[in-house]
Parts: structure tokens; sequence; C-alpha cells
């Protein structure tokens, strides 16, 4: 069902009802009309087929003008469609809220599904990952997806495993309605003379596994796409749970075989990781959907750690193409098993009719960050920068973000677009302000005063004020590579942009480095290392830029790469910038030859 054939809803709901619980009606409805559409049937004959809530009558269904007719109209207008159209609505209900305009009521975008971290699986997807785990481990006999949302990877796995699979099948999922349509979803797969709840017992049900006590069973196989939930950054969800839920879950899923999945950086999907290789039978295969951050983010080096020194990691999958509307990352897919002293892995590009490279897992160890970039180990060295005669970007400067404003309010209170005679107005700049070797000014101020976040920070902070004042270098933060500029005024910057201050301040090496940072050599390097080539929201993070080599003669002002590439800098001439920096990795290359 389409939003927008929604609207018949819109219209019967009561001009003087709350938003929130109309909307909770209206949900309830959509997906029953939705149901009711799939199994072509009456809603009382259904109820008390099933068992299914969904069936069930709403409590505000006497104050909205919605009858049976009007239900019959609409269902009329509904396309054919499968059985997972009804997890995939749940998902799409989730990301909408109600609100009432000069018009009427309408659906807007909500923070409801980015909240819990899910997105409904698109239904070739969860088709493909439960075939690829299925030929790991051929006739699994138990099944379990700890956190199914509408039940789309169960529902696959009784299309390709048979009907039998079902007595197998286990579910958990934290959202009550989520489970009510998984388990009718699963009933409406297959049509059993029997209701929900024979079919099914309590095998499918409403829990957070992350905090569920570990019954005992194993399984062939776990499957799934767990909430993308971060406990950090500008999209930290922290203050949605009780205190101390982060620590317990870590306290329970933060290990692969006793070693850290976890650094620093905690997010949800990774401790799914790690429950879903608890639950594993003996040669039990483990098949997720993950953020393609997964394969090359440093800060998930743990457990791609884990899984490669195991011998575990038996494929891993990124996609090029958007699997998910409105997802800020990509996709992957990563299949793994029990450990194996010696074993290989294969590194796929989705679509392709073969792996891009099938590698020991040893091997992987060796690369940087252990990266699972779908590129072989010779082809990745081929393209990242030397280590002889480089260090590390973070050994020689200090690499920090910029301010951040926090809520609106506070946003409103920090920023403006004109000097209005506050003496602790500085100009700020943002990411769109910088292009190669150019700064421009853009049109904002920020009230440099640390007095108004005395009554609250809401999320807001000032950065420091001594890198701010410092000559420095500025790159975006939302790009596939460094795109930097050099600043000399000491102006200040948001947090969509990131700041490098030279710890032994020089104005040559400052312009030689800032020319090398937008070198296609950097490029190759950076893209290769974190493997943010991806359309949408690309991200230069703080940690592979502290790692980024840098030419030790770019450090010494009297080094003719270092006035070579000051003198490309200051031109703003890029392709001298790429001639000069070629010429002396050719030579420093030919010394290892």
């Amino acid at each position: 069902m389409k939003v927008r054939a929604l609207k018949p809803l819109l219209d019967a709901l009561p001009a003087d009802g709350l938003p929130a619980p109309l909307m909770g009606w209206l949900r309830h409805r959509a997906l029953q009309l939705q149901a009711l559409h799939l199994a072509g049937g009456d809603a009382e004959v259904l109820r008390a087929a099933s068992g299914s809530p969904i069936f069930a009558p709403h409590p505000l269904d006497p104050q909205v003008s919605f009858d049976a007719d009007a239900s019959v109209r609409l269902r009329a207008q509904l396309p054919a469609a499968p059985v997972e159209s009804l997890g995939q609505l749940h998902e799409r209900l989730l990301g909408l809220e109600l609100h009432r305009g000069p018009q009427g009521w309408k659906l807007t975008g909500g923070s409801g599904r980015r909240q819990r971290g899910s997105h409904y699986t698109p239904t070739a997807l969860a088709e493909s990952v439960v075939a690829r785990a299925a030929a790991l481990r051929p006739a699994p006999a138990r099944i379990l997806d700890p956190a199914m949302g509408g039940g789309v990877f169960l529902v696959q796995a009784v299309r390709q495993l048979g009907s039998a699979i079902v007595d197998g099948l286990e579910g958990i999922d934290s959202d009550p309605v989520a489970v009510a349509v998984a388990r009718l979803s699963l009933w409406l797969a297959l049509r059993p003379g029997c209701t929900v709840d024979q079919l099914l017992g309590d095998r499918l049900r409403c829990a957070d596994a992350l905090l569920e006590d570990d019954p005992g069973g194993r399984f062939d196989l776990v499957l799934g796409n767990p909430p993308y939930i971060p406990f950090y950054g500008r999209g930290s969800q922290a203050r949605r749970f009780p205190a101390g839920y982060r620590d317990a879950i870590v306290a329970r899923h933060g290990t692969i075989d006793g070693d850290a999945v976890v650094q620093g950086r905690v997010n949800t999907f990774l401790l799914f990781c790690a429950l879903a290789t608890e639950r594993l039978a003996p040669g039990g295969c483990a098949a997720m959907v993950l953020p393609d951050t997964v394969l090359t983010n440093a800060s998930y080096a743990g457990l791609r750690r884990v899984l490669s020194a195991s011998g575990r990691l038996r494929e891993a999958i990124r996609y090029t193409q958007s699997m998910f509307a409105g997802a800020s990352v990509g996709t992957a897919v990563v299949l793994w098993g029990e450990p194996r002293e010696a074993g290989t892995a294969a590194l796929w590009s989705a679509g392709e009719a073969a792996p891009t490279t099938v590698e020991p897992t040893q091997d992987l160890l060796e690369r940087a960050n252990v990266s699972w970039f779908p590129l072989s180990t010779a082809e990745m060295r081929r393209r990242m920068l030397p280590v002889r005669g480089m260090v590390p970007l973070g050994a020689v400067a200090l690499v920090r973000d910029g301010l951040n404003t926090g809520s609106r309010r506070m946003r409103e209170r920090l920023l403006c677009t004109e000097p209005d005679g506050d003496p602790t107005l500085r100009r700020c700049v943002e990411g769109s302000n910088i292009q190669p070797l150019r700064l421009s000014d853009g049109a904002l101020w920020v009230r440099y005063n640390p007095a108004l976040l005395s009554g609250g920070r809401e999320g807001a902070s000032l950065g420091s004020r001594a890198v701010f004042d410092a000559h420095k270098i500025l790159y975006r933060q939302t790009a596939s590579h460094p795109i930097a500029a050099v600043d000399t005024r000491g102006l200040c910057y948001r947090n969509s942009v990131h700041g490098v201050v030279l710890n032994e301040p020089n104005e040559t090496v400052l312009w030689a480095l800032c020319a090398y940072l937008n070198s296609q050599a950097v490029k190759q390097h950076h893209q290769t290392i974190s493997g943010e080539v991806r359309r949408a929201f690309p991200q230069v993070h703080v940690a592979t830029m502290k790692m980024l080599p840098v030419p030790a003669a770019l450090l010494d002002p009297q080094h003719a790469l270092a006035t070579a590439l000051e003198a490309a800098g200051r031109a703003g001439d890029l392709d001298a910038v790429d001639a000069a920096l070629s010429d002396w990795l050719a030579t420093l290359r030919s010394a290892d030859v």
C-alpha cells in the first residue's frame, strides 16, 4: 500500500482528535486493510481463523467515520502484492507522523524509524541473504532472526526451504506491532488450517534480544537486518533508553571469542553480530545485512579483526546501488560461521558473477584497518600511498572537528547571518564554503560566548578557541576524499568541517600540506582505505585522517617537494600539485625496487 492510498483514512479522522492516538488508529487500520487485501476475506472471519490482533477492532473505531463500505472501496483500489508487503507497510508507517493543517490531516516524515534504526529489507535482498546462508549451511533445521521486524527473512526461509521449516523458526523484536505483523505474515504465507498461535506458539515473540537471557538454544542459521542505533555523535539515541542500558548490552554482547568488537563507539548492529555468533550451532552460519561502513570504517575494525583472525569470515558483499530509501549509509551483507584454522573469505561487489577476490582470512589482517573492501590485497597496495618516507598526519598535526550548535533553539541562539553589534560574533564557515585550495566566507556568524551555554548545552559545543584562532587547514567532513583550503584569518567552523593545525606552525608547510591533501594520490589512498565512494553522505573521518601518510620531506620548508607544493597550492593549480607529487612518489618507489 502506497502512502497516497491512505488519503481516505486521513479524510475520515475527526478534526478535534489528538495526533498521537489517531496515528495509532491509522497504523492499525492501514495494516488491517493490507492484511485483508492479502487474505481476501472479512475481518471477523480472519480474526477467528488467524487469532491475529491485527484483525481486531480498535478502541478509536467509533470516533472515526470509516465504515465497512469505505474499507471495501479502498481495498478494491489496491494492487496485487506479496505477503512481504505487510511488513513493508509497517516499516513505512514508522517513518511517518500525523499533523493537522489548514487542508486537514496530513502525513509527514518523522523520526520514528530513524530512532528505532529500522529499515524494511527489500524482498530481493532478503531472498539473496537466505539463499547465500543456506548454501553455506545446507538443510538447516533451526533459524533465528533476533531483530525480525515484519518477518521478511523468516517468510523467505519458508519460501525457499519449505513449510516444514516453520517449526524451527524463531524471531524476536522489541516492537509488539512488528511481532504481530511478522506472525501474521507467516500465517498468510502458509495459510495453515490453524491459528497463528497454534502455528507459531511463542517462537516469534516481543522482547529485547540484547537483554534476553540466553535460553541455550542454538541455530543453524542466524539471519537479519539488525537495527542501526548509535550511542555516540550527533545521531546518538542514548536518551531513548534507560540509564545503564548501553553498558548492560555491551557487557552482554561486546565480545566475540573473548575479543572486543566495540571500540569506543557503540552501535547496536555490532552487538547483534556478537549475539548472532553466540547463538550459532556447530557448522552454523550467520548472515547479516549491515551498513557498508562495516567493511572499512576504523570504528568497526574490531569486528573485522575478530572474524578474520578466527577464520570465521566466509563472505562480505558490498552493494554499490542504494538498497534503502532515506538511509545515509550504503549496504553490505556479511556471512560468517564457526572458527577455522585456515580458511578463505570471498569479497564481492554485488551484481558481479564472481567474487572480486578470494583470500586467506589471515591475509586480511595485513590490510590497513583489516579492510574488507572488495579489492585484492595487491591492488589495495598499488592504490595506497607508500609507507617509507612517511609519517602519520596525527603525529605532526592536531585534527579537530568544528563547533556543534546542538538543538534548533540553541542553533538560533548561537548563529546569525549578519553582524548585529555583538562583540562576541565571529565569522563561521561550513563545508559548502570549501573548494579545493579555495575558501569562501559564507553567510554565517557565531556568537562565540560560552555564557550562552550556561543554562544547558542542548547538545551544543563551541569547540577550541585556540584551534579557531590558529592558521590552519579546513576540509569538508561530508565528501568521499579530503577537499581542503587554508585559513589564515582565524575563522570558526561548524561540525561539517574539520580543522588541521600543525604542531610546529610554518606557512610553507601549511600550504604544502593543504596542496597534498587535495592531490589525486591522497584521494585514491583515502577512498581505498575508507571505502567512502558512495554517493550519499560519504564521510572523511578524523580517525582516518590522523592515519594518513604524509611525506616527511613535505614537513621540511626547505625541501624541494615542500616549496613546489606550496607554490602550486597558493596558485590553486591542482595539475601542478599532482605533477610535483607524482614525480616525488615515482622517485620514492623506484628506490624500493
